[in-house]
C-alpha cells in the first residue's frame, strides 16, 4: 500500500471518528458553535424564547432639545469602528437623543448578553422582598437539593451574587470546550451548573462566573414557583413603562 493511499484512508478515518464524536447528544452544542462561530446581538433568533410581557406602555419624554445635536466625523467613525446599532442619550428623565445604524430602530430587538446578570439580581431581591427567599444569606442547598451537602453546602445566595462561589465554572471564550460555550450553545444549562464543583473556599475570591447567576435563576423559580420569565414580567417589566415585550432566551 502506497503512502498516498494510506494518507487517503487515514483522512477518511479522522472524518468519519469527527463525525460520530459531534453526533453524540453531548456535543450538538460544538456543532452550533462551530456554525454560529461568535456570538451577536440577534442571536435571540436562534433560541427558544419566553415573552417577558410588558404592562402598559410610558414612552419616554422627548427633551425640548432632542435630537438637535449633530454628531460629528470622528464621533461617527467611533461607532462604525464599534459596530454600534444604536446610540441615545437621557437628560433630566427625557430623551435628548438618539440615532441608529444598519436597520436597527427604537422597536428592535437585541441580546442583553451580561446585563440580565443585574435583572437577575434585581429579582433576587424581589424575592426577599416577597417572602419567597429569607435572607441573602441563606445556603443555596435550602432552594437546590444538589448542594445540601459536602462542600457546595457552605455556598449562600450572597456568595452567588457576589461571584464568590468557588465552583469550578470556567469563563473562557475562546475555545469550544469552556463551560460557557457549551452553556451558550447546550441544552441543558441547568444540569450543567448544577454538576459543578467546589474548588476554592466560598465567600473569598472574587471570581467573574457566570454560572452563579445561573444558579440564582434556579433559585429563584424553585423559590417562587414561576418561571424567570413571568417573575421578571410581575416584578420589573411591567413597572418600567416598557413599550414591547422582552423575550428571555432559553437553552432548550
Amino acid at each position: 500500500m502506497n503512502w498516498k493511499r494510506k494518507l487517503k484512508i487515514a483522512g477518511v478515518v479522522i472524518v468519519i471518528a469527527l463525525a460520530v464524536f459531534l453526533a453524540l447528544p453531548q456535543n450538538h452544542y460544538i456543532v452550533r458553535a462551530l456554525i454560529y462561530q461568535q456570538v451577536n446581538i440577534d442571536d435571540y433568533r436562534i433560541f427558544h424564547n419566553r415573552i417577558v410581557k410588558a404592562g402598559v406602555p410610558q414612552p419616554w419624554r422627548l427633551h425640548p432639545m432632542y435630537n438637535t445635536y449633530q454628531l460629528n466625523d470622528d464621533q461617527l467613525k467611533y461607532f462604525t469602528d464599534f459596530r454600534s446599532v444604536a446610540f441615545l442619550v437621557a437628560k433630566d428623565t427625557a430623551l435628548l437623543f438618539e440615532a441608529y445604524w444598519d436597520g436597527y430602530g427604537k422597536d428592535s430587538y437585541s441580546n442583553s448578553f451580561s446585563m440580565a446578570k443585574s435583572i437577575v439580581s434585581l429579582l433576587v431581591g424581589c424575592a426577599i422582598n416577597d417572602g419567597y427567599i429569607r435572607s441573602i444569606d441563606d445556603p443555596v442547598g435550602n432552594y437546590l437539593p444538589e448542594f445540601a451537602e459536602g462542600d457546595k453546602a457552605k455556598i449562600t445566595i450572597k456568595h452567588l451574587l457576589t461571584m464568590s462561589s468557588g465552583l469550578s465554572w470556567d469563563e473562557s471564550y475562546s475555545t469550544l470546550f469552556s463551560l460557557t460555550t457549551k452553556g451558550y450553545y447546550g441544552n441543558n444549562l441547568s444540569q450543567l451548573v448544577l454538576n459543578q464543583t467546589v474548588v476554592k473556599e466560598p465567600g473569598k475570591t472574587f471570581e467573574y462566573r457566570s454560572g452563579d447567576t445561573q444558579l440564582l435563576s434556579l433559585i429563584i423559580e424553585k423559590a417562587t414557583g414561576e418561571t424567570l420569565s413571568d417573575y421578571a414580567s410581575e416584578k420589573i417589566w411591567t413597572k418600567v413603562g416598557a413599550e414591547h415585550d422582552a423575550l428571555w432566551c432559553l437553552d432548550r
